[in-house]
Formats: C-alpha cells, structure tokens, sequence
C-alpha cells in the first residue's frame, strides 16, 4: 500500500513539473489561412485558398456567432468550461463502448482534445494516439484559456471538402459571414465536424445525412431548451462553385501589396455597384466598337474627397484569352498622350507666366532641334490660353512646358510620386505630349490633386486605413482655374465650348503617339474618373483618339453614377480660391484694358501672381487726311483712328488662318526725315534664344539665323552683335550670322531705335 501511494505521490509530482514547465506549442504554427476580401458594403469579393488548397479562414472568437458557439457546446462538448481539458468520465465511456462492448465507436474527445488532435495531426484511433491527445490537451490547456482554445477550434476543424473553419464554411454554405449565423444554420454546422466527409452538404448524399442528423439535433436542442421554435425545415446550402469571383483586376492589384493582412476578413473600398455597372458599360461599349478594331479599355473611379478607389475594371474581360484579360490596364504604363497638359498649365499660372486669357500661339516653332505638330496638321496661330488647353494645342503647351521651373514637369511628376521615370533628358519637352509613362493609378491620383485643391494623398484601396497628405504641390488658385477651364470643354459631339451642365465636368483627352492609346480623365462630383481604351499588345489604330474613342464611354459612366448618386455637388469649389479675381481682359490681346480697348472679356486673375500687363494692341493713329498716311503730329489736317497692331509674326499667323487685319498705314516721309520718335513696342528676339550656349566643331564656321518679329510699319530690322553692326533684314526674315567662339549680346533695333536683346555662347568642339 505505502508503494502505490508513494509512486501516486512520484507520479502527481512529475505531472506538476510537467504542467509548469511544459513549452508553449502554439496554437496556429505553421498554418497558412484564407483572405475573404469585401467590398465597403460588406459584400464577398473572393475568397482565397490558402497555400496548401484550402478554404481555411480565420474569425476572432468574438466575431463568431454565439449561436454556433452555444450549439457546439450543446452537440460536442457541454462541460468545456468546467473540465481542465480531458473528461474522464466520457473517456471511460468512450472506450468501454468502443474496445470492451465493442459497440458504437465513441471518441469521448472534448473541444480541447480535439484541438490537439488537429493541431499535432495526432491518429486518436489507436490508444496511444489517444493518451498522446490527452497529454497534449493538458499542455493547451496549460497555456491557453478557454476562449483561445475554443477559436481555434472553430477555426481548425472540418466543414467537409477543403473546407476548414467556421468562416469560411459560412461563407461558402451560406453566404455570410460567421457572425451572421441564426440558430438552424448553427445547428446545422456545428454537425459537420464529427463526420465531414459523410455529412459535407457539398454533394447529395452528404447533405441528406446532414438534414437527417440535423432534425434529431434540433429535437434535442428544443427538447433540452424547452423551446419548441427552432423547425426542422430543409436549409439551403450553396457550394465552391458559387463563391464570387468579383471585381477581380482589383483583388489581383491588392494580392501583390505588402501591407495587406496575412489572414482573414479584409475590407476593402470597393463600390459594388458601381463596380458592376462599369463593368457593364465597359463590356457594351467594347462590345460595340469591335468592329473598329477597338478590343479593350479599362476604367478607374477615385474618390479624391476619401482618396477611395471605388471601381477598378482592368480590362473588357478578365476571362478572355485572346484580349490578355487577367491584365490589369489600370496598374500598365502606357503614354498618356496629352492628359498631362493641365499640370504644365496649372503651374504656369502658379509661376505667373500666365493666366486663364494670357494670348500664346499655336504657330510652327522649334525647340532645341524639337519640333512638334498638332494633331490635326494645323495650326490656330493666336490663341487664349484657356483654349489652348480645352482644345489640347501641342505647341502653346511645348512653350509653356519650356518656360516653366522650380518645378517643370518632369520634377512635378517626381514630386507627385510617379514611378520608374528615366532620366530628365531623357524625355525633353515631349514629356508633355506623353513622352513618358504613367499607369491609370498614377494619372487618377495626379487628377486628385485638382479636386484636392493642390494636395497630393495617398491613395486607399483598404477601407480600415487612413489616407494622409504627402504634400501640397500645387496652390488652391491654380487649381480652381484649371477646374473652370476644364469645365467648358464640351462633351463629345457637342460643338459648343461651354454648355450647361447640372454637375460641372472637368476633364481632358489624350492620344498617344501612333494612335496606340485613347485617355479621358477628368472631375466630376466627388470623384475622379480615368478611361483608357485602345489594346493590350499596343498596335496603333486611327481610331484611338481620346475624345472619339475615349469620351463617349468616360460621360456614359459619368450619367450612370449620376444617376445613382443624385445627390453629388459641384467639385468646383469658389471658397477655396481665396485670392483668384475676376478681372476684364482685351477680348484679343487677352492684357489688362487699355485706353482704346473696344471689348472685354472675365478672366481668372490671381493679384501678385498673374502677369500684369495692359494692352497696347489697340492705339490710337493720328491720319493725314490727304496722303492717308500716319502724321507726327495732330493738326487740322489729320484724324483719329484706333487700329490693331499686331506683331509682324502673329499677323502672318493670322493671314495663313485666311484673316486679313487692317493695318496702320506708314509714316509719312518728313516723320522718318526729322528722326520722330514713336512710343510703340519693341521689337521681339525669336533666335537666338536667350542663355543659349552653342556647340559647333572647329573650323566649321557654322551659322546661326537671327530672327525678330516687329509691330506693324516697321520695314527693317537692324542687327548688331557686342555693338558691332552686322546688317539688316526684314520683320520675320532670317538674318544668316557667321558664328564665332566667345560669348555675345545680339541686338535687334527697329526704324525707331526701339530694341530687344539676348546673350548667347558659342564654343568650339575638337573633332
């Protein structure tokens, strides 16, 4: 007797060391689990295997339903609370009805005994199987509490099939998530487990099992809670196949993030009903135009006020093949023709080179051995900035990108996070007609910063993380003006260039080079709207022009979400241009008024930035009334008369559009003879240009044209170099100059002694 209790004692004295020193297992090691991404209302998107193939989602205890919870207990194991991991009694049980009676095989495992089993891939069948589980139950409960024993459970244990876990079987079988589970679902779950591949409700036989273990749950559960409510009635189980496969350009962007969460419910920003109507209209639109040779588009919609993405749709169809479907145009680096013109505008108004009317010219000009077109072939000669922009003229935007600095465009883009630019000179100016490259993502976040009134923000694709301002590049005023301007380009089709819209739309074309990509992006309400069509192995067609290609789909969109969303304000925004005027401009020179200006016209003026100046276009001439000749002086002979005097180069710009201006008449003879001084304006340096430093090879005596343009009346230009005279031509006439190595000041002096100056460097070069 004093040897049993003696090794008792040894035994309970082992069992102590082991049950304070016994290392911590772990519950999940090893395991990897699904991603349930959802739309913001809560809608599945997809549910993903984990890597070893199976639907294994991880839920938080307290996200499970208590249903489930009650009825597991209820079915499995009604003392898990009270017991410390192992019940005896349902052990002995257990293997006096499997191994002495020899009748129904009774497990006896508890909620943690069958943890463990799962957990250590233990083979409980055999009795050494099943002490192993009942130490390693002991060691669960060692270092865990019930609750965390308990969520493993419903997180580990089979639902049949590749099913594991309670998350993802309610995802699968009944379409929401585990916390939504009602009495009879529960009561149906918390069946499976015991025998998943006999009762698995993914095939006939198994659901019929199911049901019939189910009524006599149920009977038990309203016998045992003296509640007759809970009816046996036939549940309806969905399947694998019917999971949703949504919005699946998006799911594959955010797949290949590394901030998204490992496991489980992931809640993203997706709209899905506008998900599914973009898609739709994409599909139709595509689906029309095919016989144009148009194959493919892709369309993004941004929220810029929660810097949300809310609808991505990469391709036409993600499951064709043919097209390259599973490619993601909105994350594909494509030229984006000349979208990227309102930033080149937008910071020379910031860096007060001009303002909504300043008066540039569309005319042949070359820059630094570049010379650009238009698209159609033509040139407007004179035109207002403002529509310039709105009809997306290649070379006022070629000067102003040549002008502007601190930033220029391509350090703009760098600020404003566009990735994998090459090297500055590597593009040159024609950045701005889409030299580079930018994905759909990028374009929608630099149009954000529009509607954000100067602020660069990150852009969110999770619904639980916040959104932060990187950086304001851009002022409030610049941005209020090029939102106005965009407004007034008219919807495709519509000739008019300002039409009333209940929503103001912002929003500008671009055509790539070869005809290889159509782009519409623009502001609308609360949102930023990106359209690309053309296709993925980026063969040109004629067809892919912006505003044809692009536009019609872009406004389509734009009146559905209108329509589903009535209730969206205006994005143009009058409070934030705290400092922006409305001031009356010469309806031609686009200058401030002057005395003899006959018409005006508002512009957008911002006070200390916008260029000041006042419009001498019209003046007033004083004519011999007998000669008709310009006098020096007003006497009885002569009259008045107010004239338009334009440059010698804006009106041959104007006579190749065929307008023909009526000019001032020359001086008369005596005016010249008595050296008369006129107070007009000087004459304007085109080349050389200013700061210009020149490489030619030595002894190749190159040259280099001078070229000014003059007011009207003037006959010569007079050229000198360091003071040296060196000859004379016409207004718009090249001058030849034989170049030299040294650094010079070229002068060009008009009839009047009127003059303009630039310093330009010549270096020699060793062969």
């Amino acid at each position: 007797m004093k040897f049993i209790i003696k090794a008792f004692l040894i035994l309970l004295f082992l069992f102590f060391i082991l049950w304070v020193f016994i290392p911590d297992p772990g519950l999940y090691p090893h395991k990897t689990w699904s991603k349930a991404y959802k739309s913001k209302s809560g809608d599945l998107l997809r549910l993903t295997l984990s890597q070893d193939e199976k639907y294994r989602l991880f839920v938080p205890f307290e996200k499970i339903s208590n249903h489930l919870k009650k009825a597991t207990l209820f079915y499995e194991d009604k003392y898990f609370y009270s017991h410390p991991g192992v019940n005896f009694f349902s052990l002995i049980r257990g293997f006096t009805s499997t191994f002495i009676l020899k009748k129904r095989i009774i497990g006896g495992s508890t909620i943690t005994m069958q943890t463990a089993r799962i957990r250590f891939k233990i083979d409980s069948s055999k009795i050494k199987g099943k002490f192993i589980q009942i130490l390693r139950a002991f060691q669960l409960e060692r270092h865990y509490s019930k609750n965390e024993i308990f969520e493993a459970y419903l997180n580990l244990v089979p639902y049949g099939g590749n099913i594991e876990g309670a998350g993802a079987a309610s995802e699968i079988y009944f379409k929401k998530p585990a916390s939504d589970l009602n009495i009879p679902e529960a009561l149906a779950l918390c069946l499976i487990p015991q025998n998943p591949c006999r009762r698995s409700p993914l095939g006939a036989k198994g659901k019929k099992e199911l049901e019939k273990a189910r009524k006599r749950l149920i009977n038990a559960w309203n016998n045992e809670k003296k509640n007759k409510g809970i009816n046996s009635l036939p549940l309806k189980f969905s399947g694998i196949r019917e999971l949703p496969y949504k919005a699946p350009h998006f799911i594959d962007f955010i797949e290949k993030q590394d901030d998204i969460p490992l496991k489980g419910v992931i809640n993203t920003t997706i709209d899905t009903q506008f998900q599914k109507l973009i898609e739709s209209r994409l599909s139709r639109y595509i689906a029309k135009k095919r016989s144009k040779g148009v194959l493919n588009g892709a369309v993004l919609l941004l929220n810029y006020k929660t810097m949300e993405i809310e609808a991505m749709v990469g391709s036409a169809d993600y499951f064709n093949k043919s097209i390259q479907g599973q490619v993601n145009g909105c994350c594909a680096k494509r030229s984006p023709g000349s979208t990227l013109k309102p930033f080149v505008y937008a910071l020379a108004i910031d860096q007060g080179i001009i303002h909504s009317h300043t008066l540039l010219k569309d005319s042949p000009a070359s820059f630094s051995g570049f010379t650009p077109e238009n698209y159609d072939k033509k040139f407007e000669g004179p035109i207002l900035a403002k529509d310039a922009l709105i009809k997306s003229r290649n070379l006022p935007a070629i000067y102003l990108a040549s002008k502007i600095s601190n930033p220029d465009l391509y350090s703009f883009l760098k600020k404003a996070k566009v990735s994998n630019l090459a090297p500055k000179g590597f593009y040159g100016l024609s950045l701005v007609l889409g030299g580079g490259e930018v994905s759909m993502l990028e374009l929608a976040g630099l149009y954000s910063i529009f509607g954000n009134y100067g602020e660069l923000k990150s852009i969110k694709y999770l619904k639980n993380r916040k959104t932060h301002t990187i950086k304001k590049i851009l002022s409030e005023d610049s941005c209020f003006i090029i939102n106005s301007i965009l407004a007034e380009n008219p919807e495709p089709e519509k000739k008019s260039l300002f039409t009333e819209k209940s929503l103001p739309v912002s929003w500008k074309t671009g055509t790539s080079y070869g005809f290889r990509d159509a782009w519409a992006a623009g502001l609308f309400g609360d949102y930023v709207l990106c359209v690309w069509t053309g296709n993925f192995n980026g063969e040109g067609n004629p067809s892919f022009i912006g505003r044809k290609c692009a536009g019609p789909l872009f406004f389509d969109i734009i009146n559905i979400i209108k329509k589903q969303k009535s209730s969206l304000k205006s994005h143009i925004d009058e409070t934030k241009a705290f400092h922006v005027k409305k001031v009356d401009v010469c309806s031609k020179s686009g200058n401030l008024p002057g005395k003899f200006t006959p018409h005006t016209i508002k512009a957008w003026f911002i006070p200390g930035v916008s260029p000041i100046k006042v419009s001498t276009l019209h003046r007033e001439v004083l004519i011999d009334k007998k000669t008709g000749k310009r006098a020096c002086k007003k006497e009885k002979t002569t009259r008045k008369e107010i004239y338009e005097f334009w440059s010698t180069d804006m009106k041959k710009l104007f006579e190749k559009g065929g307008i023909y201006l009526k000019t001032p008449p020359p001086y008369k003879r005596e005016c010249l003879e008595n050296n008369f001084t006129d107070k007009g304006i000087s004459p304007l340096i085109f080349s050389p240009h200013s700061g210009i430093k020149y490489i030619t090879m030595k002894n190749d005596f190159k040259k280099i044209p001078f070229k000014a343009s003059a007011e009207p009346g003037i006959e010569k230009i007079y050229w000198f170099v360091n003071s040296n005279y060196e000859g004379f031509s016409s207004p718009d006439k090249v001058f030849m100059w034989k170049a030299r190595p040294g650094k010079y000041i070229i002068t060009a002096s008009d009839d009047f002694g009127r003059t303009d100056k630039v310093c330009i460097e010549i270096v020699y070069k060793e062969k």
